[in-house]
C-alpha cells in the first residue's frame, strides 16, 4: 500500500511549487493537496495520520 502525504496551505503557488518538489524528491508516495484546514479534512477522508507536526 503507498504511503500519502496531505499538504494543505491556503497559497496555490506554495501547493504547486512544494508539491513539484515533494514528488520529484519522494515519488514514491501519492501526495494529496487542500487549499484549507476544512478541505484538508474532506481530502483525508477516513484515513489516521501516523504523524502530524505540533
Amino acid at each position: 500500500m503507498q504511503s500519502t502525504v496531505l499538504l494543505v496551505d491556503d497559497d496555490p503557488g506554495i501547493l504547486q511549487l512544494v508539491g513539484r518538489y515533494f514528488n520529484s524528491q519522494l515519488p514514491e508516495y501519492a501526495l494529496v493537496t487542500a487549499d484549507s484546514g476544512n478541505s484538508s479534512t474532506k481530502s483525508s477522508g477516513d484515513s489516521m495520520p501516523r504523524a502530524t507536526p505540533e
